[in-house]
């Protein structure tokens, strides 16, 4: 009986746990983060399973259904292990995906590390610390102090959100292009650069980042950001 009742307790303190670490997470629902060509990288928690989904918008009006616009990719980590520092939580994940036509199709590099926060209640920001690291040199780097909290963050946004954005005010003439233009020179721009060359990981054509400032520029100015970067081209070449 007590050895029932000492289970029963055990189960209790496991589930308050994993409630615990799921609060922690900042990803009760999935959020999305829109590319400059209207393709959609989008996070959603599954369990212990992070997936990263994928698709693209072509209409302002399809906002409302980016749930529908991104489907499953075979790119899925589970997460390993948790820490929190402050308002910031580290995440060590283990890729989930195999490699195709392989005679070893679990990857040995398979572990990487990514940063989140929640400013608002309506955002998150993401940062990677690390990609493809062996079991060995994760567990190395874990025993280290992590910062991130300098580093640039990307940002998404919950689907009601997007909404809200997609609300604002549209690029509708070269003067509002020029204005955003204008921005996109200022010196907290390149304050944001530096910040995005401290990055340990960065993407390799740049599109990531470039994205992140426009939304950052338009939303700043008031503008609609999606689309924005087409619009201002368009507006700017005339």
């Amino acid at each position: 009986m007590k050895t029932f009742q000492f289970f029963i307790i055990l189960c209790g303190l496991s589930m308050c746990a994993m409630q615990s670490n799921n609060d922690g997470l900042l990803l009760q629902r999935p959020y999305s983060f829109i590319i400059l060509d209207g393709e959609i990288s989008r996070l959603e928690l599954r369990g212990d399973t992070l997936l990263y989904l994928h698709g693209r918008i072509h209409d302002q009006r399809q906002v409302g259904h980016l749930s529908q616009l991104t489907r499953d990719s075979s790119k899925r980590s589970r997460i390993h292990t948790i820490r929190r520092d402050n308002d910031v939580i580290y995440l060590a994940l283990e890729r989930l995906d195999n490699i195709p036509l392989s005679n070893s199709p679990v990857r040995e590099n398979r572990y990487h590390v990514l940063a989140i926060r929640q400013p608002t209640d309506h955002t998150i920001e993401m940062v990677d610390l690390t990609m493809g690291m062996t079991k060995i040199e994760l567990d190395s780097l874990w025993a280290l102090d992590l910062r991130a909290k300098d580093l640039f963050f990307i940002t998404y946004f919950s689907d009601d959100h997007w909404k809200n954005l997609s609300l604002l005010k549209p690029i509708d003439t070269e003067e509002d292009a020029r204005e955003i233009v204008a921005e996109l020179k200022s010196e907290k721009v390149k304050e944001w650069a530096d910040a995005y060359m401290s990055n340990p990981v960065k993407d390799m054509y740049g599109t990531v980042f470039t994205a992140e400032i426009m939304n950052r520029v338009c939303i700043s100015l008031g503008y609609n950001p999606i689309g924005a970067s087409r619009a201002v081209q368009e507006l700017t070449s005339r």
